[in-house]
């Protein structure tokens, strides 16, 4: 009978049928069955079956199409019929509110149609209705109950396997080909991607010469699982390979006939834990060297350790405590009145009451101890801390003590010490006081009647005869002046200014010094100026005159033939200074090489015959040395002999937008608004009061003398004066006390300048402390003098 015909035989049929090809769709239906459906679908032919019966969506142990798919396929495989006893299917009804479904139970048995090749090709599936069959549905609802059972402990499983921490996979046959592998594994080793399909070294060929590779062959090959703890592998971290540390299990994979077929690998990482170990064994072992150092060190530096237990008395001492007090090692220290009793009672007694006084955790003192056996005298730094407890009472104390009765001698011995540097220093300072009084007093008198003289008729005799004696007393005056600032510079009492000045104007009017020496040598001198030099900085213009005054005058004296030449150069400058750098080369006798490393030093000179030869005390470049470098600057020297010699200094100046009127300009000014100026000066060498008297009447001031302070005194009380200038040393009363009492007694505020032959820094610190508006020293500058009183006399105007 042909297959057209069952379907027609099929359809007249009382019994559910269903006519099926081999892909499930419907090709025939028994009107029995369309009935069954007509709920469903009005027309189910060339419908998937299980479009019109699919599986309760909220039923997941029904699993009816899962059977009957499983039922289908034998049927194929095996061409004969196959029975489903009792299956669960329910049966959809469609309403407004969606699908509902009805619960049916199911004897299904499906046959094969042979086609002529003897190949299925269609199935009847005929349906038989067991809901009420109680046994049969409770037969299903055991197994559908078994098998949920089965499936939630599965999913449970599986879920705990793939979310695992402990990275798990199932590697296959030689190449160790990856068929399982959890989430933890595809992070760590494959980069989050699917692993399944793909041995091992071709995922992570890194570990392709590592120990991993033999360590699963050996599984593999033997059977036997391996257990490696602290195995360090490579992961995937942050877009690199990084060695981490695993806990690692390889185990057998076996299959159901218990062949080995592959490795299962769980592995777990410990690096936190193991770094954790590495450090507390790290912390261990600096623990125990700094134990060993700390003993040590206690040893070394002979620390004494106690510990005081307060309520029971008991004292602990360490043997290096003992023997700073005294005690022997055996001896047994059980009580702190056997520490107490060796402390200088006075020292006791501070102690006591500053631990009264207060609630100090921690403490620190000095002390005395009369050592123990031997009686000697000791001085004991200790330090102490109280522990309490939680209510505040003192429990224990701990501390350290160290003897510094060495240190005490020393600092005394070095207080001693700086006490006699100090006072020796002073006297240094007095004396050179007293010295520069003496010398330049006459030589006050000498150069200024000199200088007046000069200024008078002289025939030619008299005029080199007064020469000479003014070049000798500049020269004398040049001596006293170098150790004076030596004497400065040593004591820490040189100062420093910071005027605006023009650079340019100041360099030019140095070199002007020397052009009648330069052209009695028949020298030839030149200045190369750097234009990029701001034309105004502010520094202390006096010093730097000194400092190149004292280089240009050696390069002078020590070249008789060829040029003088003086650079000046900007090597940097920022926002707010400059720095220059001076140099100053000549064509002279130049330095041996031997004598260049102590060209600086006090008193030295090139050699012994430069002294007999060209004179001088060799302090110049001392103090032009100690000049450069405390105003932060350097110098250096480079010499040939009997090529010449170049000196080069470095010193930084600030820069300014400020502008300075011209000292000419200045000068003429003040002189036109200045006039009738009436000056005291108090003075008591009859020789001084005459020459101060000329230079005065010269600038065109009405002069008054008095001998001493007081007479100064009662003048200016009897009549008004513009200002003073003020002797320090007179009989009576001298400079200063006479200034005390006019500021202090008279209230009087009118300038008073010093006129002093001694100008150390005793005495400048002295004028400022007494009221002093500024000094001038003796031999008299006339054109300082002048300069000084007219700035004054203009402040108080």
């Amino acid at each position: 009978m042909d297959a057209k015909d069952y379907i027609r035989v099929f359809e007249q049929s009382s019994e559910l049928l269903v006519v099926i090809d081999t892909n499930f769709v419907i090709v025939a239906a028994s009107n029995a069955f369309l009935k069954t459906s007509a709920t469903v679908r009005e027309n189910i032919v060339g419908c998937n079956i299980f479009e019109v019966f699919p599986d309760n969506p909220n039923d997941i142990t029904a699993k009816g199409e899962e059977k009957i798919r499983a039922s289908f396929n034998r049927v194929i495989k095996n061409k004969t019929e196959d029975v489903l006893p009792v299956i669960r299917y329910d049966i959809a009804k469609p309403s407004s509110e969606g699908d509902r479904f009805e619960t049916k139970y199911w004897k299904i048995i499906h046959s094969p149609i042979l086609d002529a090749n003897n190949n299925v090709k269609y199935i009847i599936q005929r349906a038989e209705d067991v809901t009420e069959n109680e046994t049969l549905v409770e037969l299903l609802d055991v197994e559908h109950k078994a098998l949920k059972l089965v499936e939630d402990s599965e999913k449970r499983y599986n879920m705990m396997l793939m979310k695992s921490p402990f990275a798990f996979a199932i590697l296959k046959g030689k190449e160790m080909v990856i068929t399982l592998a959890n989430d933890a594994v595809k992070e760590i080793w494959g980069k989050g991607k699917d692993l399944e399909g793909k041995p091992l070294l071709e995922i992570l060929p890194e570990i392709k010469d590592s120990e991993f590779p033999a360590l699963l062959d050996k599984v593999y090959t033997t059977g036997i699982p391996f257990t490696g703890e602290e195995l360090v592998a490579p992961v995937f971290r942050n877009g690199k390979l990084e060695d981490v540390y695993f806990y690692f299990v390889y185990q057998p994979y076996l299959e159901a006939d218990e062949t080995i077929s592959g490795v299962t690998i769980i592995a777990y990482e410990v690096t936190e834990q193991v770094i954790a170990k590495k450090k507390v064994e790290e912390s261990e072992h600096e623990i125990r060297e700094i134990k060993e150092q700390l003993e040590l060190s206690i040893k070394t530096g002979k620390i004494g350790v106690w510990f005081w237990d307060v309520k029971k008395d008991k004292l602990t001492w360490n043997d290096e405590q003992k023997e700073i007090y005294g005690f022997s090692a055996s001896e047994e220290i059980t009580s702190a009145t056997q520490f107490n009793d060796l402390i200088v009672p006075e020292d006791l007694k501070r102690i006591e009451e500053d631990q009264s006084a207060g609630t100090k955790i921690e403490h620190e003192y000095d002390f005395r101890i009369i050592r123990k056996h031997n009686g000697e005298l000791r001085w004991i730094k200790s330090r102490a801390k109280n522990t309490l407890d939680q209510q505040g009472t003192l429990q224990y104390i701990s501390g350290v003590n160290i003897d510094i009765t060495d240190q005490v001698i020393a600092k005394s011995k070095a207080e001693a010490a700086q006490l006699v540097a100090e006072n020796a220093m002073h006297a240094k300072q007095q004396f050179l006081s007293n010295m520069s009084h003496e010398i330049r007093t006459p030589m006050n008198i000498i150069m200024g009647f000199a200088n007046v003289l000069l200024k008078s008729e002289l025939d030619k005799t008299q005029q080199e005869y007064l020469t000479a004696i003014k070049v000798s007393a500049d020269s004398l005056l040049v001596l006293i002046n170098d150790i004076l600032d030596l004497a400065k510079v040593d004591a820490g009492k040189m100062t420093f200014e910071q005027t605006p000045f023009n650079l340019a104007t100041s360099l030019s009017a140095m070199l002007q010094l020397f052009d009648i020496k330069m052209k009695e040598k028949n020298l030839a001198l030149a200045e190369q100026f750097d234009i990029a030099i701001p034309e105004i900085i502010i520094g202390d213009p006096l010093r730097l005159r000194q400092i190149i005054l004292n280089l240009i005058s050696n390069a002078v004296k020590f070249t008789e033939v060829g040029k003088i030449t003086m650079r000046v150069a900007l090597l940097k400058q920022d926002a707010e200074k400059v720095t220059i750098e001076f140099t100053i080369t000549d064509t002279g006798i130049g330095i041996p090489k031997n004598k260049l490393e102590h060209i600086f030093d006090d008193f030295e000179q090139a050699t012994d015959e430069n002294s007999r030869l060209y004179g001088g005390t060799g302090l110049g470049l001392t103090i032009v040395k100690k000049l450069i470098e405390l105003q932060g600057g350097t110098i250096q020297v480079e010499s040939e002999l009997g090529k010449g010699s170049s000196f080069s200094f470095q010193l930084s100046f600030i820069k300014t937008d400020q502008k300075i009127q011209r000292e000419t300009e200045l000068v003429l000014s003040e002189q036109a608004e200045l006039k009738n100026i009436s000056v005291l000066v108090a003075e008591d060498a009859e020789f001084n009061q005459l020459l101060i008297k000329i230079i005065l009447a010269n600038f065109g001031f009405e002069v008054d003398i008095a001998g001493n302070g007081k007479i100064a005194i009662e003048k200016l009380q009897q009549n008004k004066y513009d200002l003073i200038l003020m002797d320090l040393h007179m009989p009576e009363m001298n400079g200063f006390e006479a200034t005390k009492y006019i500021r202090q007694k008279m209230n009087s505020q009118i300038p008073i300048i010093a006129l002093t032959a001694a100008v150390t820094t005793v005495d400048v610190d002295k004028c400022e402390a007494f009221g002093m508006n500024d000094y001038i020293s003796k031999p008299i500058d006339v054109n300082l003098l002048y300069d000084k009183i007219i700035k004054y006399l203009k402040k108080s105007n």
